[in-house]
């Protein structure tokens, strides 16, 4: 799997976090319930790690977390070199 450069930030250290980055890369883009459907994880542990991989700014979301309220976001592996 190929990571995003991540150099000065936590690197993923959980099982879940590496399943989810290998999906992510796999499938693209995606939502919580398609994550952890694919997985065969929980949503709730799926959208933890997802969280935890987004502070890492391993993932990145198209809805800034304070915007979200109701609205789902898709998540994807981020890119942007640092």
């Amino acid at each position: 799997m190929n990571l995003p450069n991540t150099s000065g930030t936590q690197q993923p250290s959980h099982p879940v976090q590496h399943r989810i980055l290998a999906y992510l890369e796999r499938h693209g883009a995606s939502r919580v319930a398609t994550i952890s459907n694919g997985l065969g994880i929980s949503r709730d542990s799926t959208q933890y790690h997802l969280k935890k991989l987004e502070v890492f700014t391993i993932v990145r979301s198209n809805i800034p977390l304070e915007a979200r309220q109701r609205r789902t976001p898709y998540y994807s592996l981020n890119t942007a070199t640092h």
